[in-house]
């Protein structure tokens, strides 16, 4: 719908254009300096909305290593059930970080559910695969198809381990989109969260601990995965949560040295530099609308849902709420239909919208008496018209002009 059709409601009408933006704009705009980072590959989100806090190289596409294991663990969780016992097959014995499983073991999808998440079991990795898909190769689709359900755009797996392939890449922007997903899975989120974990090998028990530094030593810490290899270099995917703010950064191509650096950098920076808003609540009235066909009747437009951005240092000065909707609504009517949306905006960037949903119903508008006589008399005249063309032409004795006109022309020779 054109512009001029729409109703506007703003703070301050600012113009939009993209859906995210990098940190590198944020602090032009409020004097908040960003990190260094030495990863080639970065981006900070945050978790509840996906808002893009800081950002370097984010759709490059790059090695992901280990890291890829998050994917693998998202259709572990969905698909898999924990009590499910596997045996374990030699093809599921590859190399790389291991939880020295044996051909033949009996081991339950629990325990290799836990083995991939703490310890980064590329042998866990392949029994999972072929237990959920029935074979690596189909589980390898499956993880493709999620990826493009999920809306990565840079992603293409081709093994659910992570080790080394000309066709196995990813993004920053897209491992964060998985991070965020993987956090709504309950099941996931409590395995990938936890610290210490007794793995039963068929020998002795093994006590795996969890390799994620930001458990151990970064306040806040919750998850999520690390990982390497000499092509991918020091791969890292790390979430953090204080009060009610939650953050995912992801690293790619760091090194060994700066690895922890630049996840911590990351995360201080989102923690340090910007302040939980609320900008609307769900059920907020925003206006109301006319309705067409009930002359008087408006109806209230609300917040489909709420919505909480981060802003530099808290400040609002440059933030912008814009109401697109139409001006007139059609009646029916039902609750909770959405009629349009609030665009979000801070400093010229879009940062997010809310549906815009009526607040209740109306009913269809009844048709009115005089149109219905009004049409009734006008297909009457019409009849009435038609009937009396049809006589004229059909008498065989003339009375009608265009019968007499078609008998003169061909049996008198001219007008009478």
């Amino acid at each position: 719908m054109h512009w001029s059709r729409k109703a506007n409601l703003a703070l301050a009408l600012l113009p939009v254009c993209g859906m995210l933006f990098s940190g590198q704009v944020f602090a032009q705009s409020s004097n908040v300096k960003p990190p260094t980072i030495v990863a080639k590959a970065a981006i900070l989100e945050d978790a509840s909305t996906g808002q893009v806090l800081y950002a370097k190289n984010p759709d490059q596409k790059m090695y992901p290593a280990s890291i890829t294991k998050i994917m693998t663990g998202i259709l572990a969780a969905e698909y898999g059930h924990p009590n499910q016992v596997v045996t374990v097959q030699p093809g599921d014995l590859v190399g790389g970080s291991s939880c020295y499983l044996q051909a033949g073991q009996r081991v339950t999808m629990r325990d290799l559910f836990y083995g991939l998440l703490l310890v980064s079991g590329n042998d866990c990795a392949m029994s999972i695969a072929r237990t959920v898909a029935g074979s690596v190769p189909a589980f390898v689709r499956l993880m493709n198809e999620k990826a493009r359900e999920l809306g990565a755009k840079d992603t293409h797996f081709a093994n659910p381990n992570g080790l080394p392939n000309p066709q196995h890449y990813t993004s920053a922007r897209d491992m964060a989109i998985f991070a965020r997903y993987a956090l709504t899975i309950p099941y996931f989120r409590r395995a990938d969260a936890t610290k210490t974990f007794v793995f039963p090998n068929p020998r002795r028990p093994l006590t795996m601990i969890n390799q994620d530094r930001l458990l151990w030593d970064y306040p806040g810490g919750i998850g999520m995965k690390i990982g390497y290899t000499v092509a991918a270099g020091e791969t890292m995917v790390g979430v953090a949560k204080r009060g009610n703010t939650t953050l995912v950064a992801v690293i790619l191509d760091s090194t060994w040295a700066a690895e922890w650096s630049d996840m911590t950098s990351l995360l201080n920076y989102g923690f340090n530099s910007f302040v939980p808003a609320k900008v609307v609540g769900r059920g907020t009235v925003l206006g109301k609308r006319a309705v067409v066909g009930d002359a008087g009747k408006k109806v209230p437009v609300v917040a489909g849902r709420g919505f909480t951005v981060l802003l530099p240092g808290g400040s609002r000065r440059r933030l912008s709420l814009r109401l697109e909707t139409a001006s007139f609504l059609r009646a029916p009517l039902s609750k909770d239909q959405q009629v349009g949306t609030m665009v979000v905006g801070y400093a010229g960037r879009v940062l997010g919208e809310v549906p815009v949903l009526t607040a209740q119903a109306t009913s269809q508008p009844p048709f009115p008496a005089w149109a219905l006589w009004t049409g009734v008399a006008g297909l009457l005249y019409c009849a009435a018209r038609i009937g009396r063309k049809g006589n004229k032409r059909s008498s065989p004795y003339g009375g009608g002009r265009g019968y007499r006109r078609d008998y003169n022309d061909k049996y008198l020779g001219g007008d009478w």
